[in-house]
C-alpha cells in the first residue's frame, strides 16, 4: 500500500486537497482491503509516537530539499509560478511548532471526514463481491474502450 497527498499551490489557494492511496490484493480479498482502507480514511489512527515521528519527517524533508546552486534559479521561478512569495518549505517549517494532536483532529475533522471518497477497483467482476461493493457507493463500470482510445 502507498499514499500520497496533493495539496494546491497558494495561486490555487481555494482548490481541494487531494489524498491518493493505493493498495493492490487478490479478488478474494478485495472487500477486506476496501474495508481496511475506509476505515484509515475515516477513523484517524492518531497516536502521539506517529505524530512525533511524522513531523520529525516533515522537518527532514524541508531542511534536506534545498536546491542546489545550479538547480536554485529554476526552483526560484517555479515557487514564484506556483504563487509563494518566499520558500514554501519554510512557511511549514514556521507552521509546525503549532501543530499538535488537537489541531490534528481539528483538521481532520473539519477536512477529511466530509470529503468524498473515490473507489476504483481493477478486476475480473465476476471474481469481486460486487453487492458488497455496492454499499461503498455508485458503481460505474468501465472498459479498456473507455479509458484508452
Amino acid at each position: 500500500a502507498s499514499g500520497l497527498t496533493h495539496a494546491p499551490a497558494p495561486a490555487y489557494q481555494n482548490a481541494p486537497a487531494l489524498f491518493i492511496t493505493s493498495l493492490g490484493t487478490q479478488a478474494d480479498k478485495s472487500l477486506s482491503a476496501i474495508q481496511l482502507v475506509d476505515s484509515l480514511i475515516h477513523t484517524l489512527p492518531l497516536k502521539e509516537n506517529g505524530l512525533e515521528s511524522a513531523l520529525h519527517s516533515i522537518r527532514a524533508k524541508a531542511n534536506n530539499s534545498y536546491p542546489t546552486f545550479r538547480e536554485l534559479p529554476s526552483a526560484v521561478s517555479e515557487f514564484e509560478r506556483q504563487g509563494n512569495k518566499a520558500d514554501p518549505d519554510a512557511e511549514i517549517l514556521a507552521g509546525l511548532p503549532s501543530v499538535d494532536a488537537g489541531t490534528l483532529r481539528a483538521y481532520y475533522d473539519k477536512n477529511v471526514l466530509p470529503a468524498p471518497v473515490v473507489w476504483i477497483i481493477v478486476g475480473d467482476r465476476k471474481m469481486l463481491p460486487m453487492d458488497e461493493i455496492a454499499r461503498y457507493g455508485t458503481i460505474v463500470e468501465l472498459e479498456k474502450k473507455d479509458i484508452y482510445k
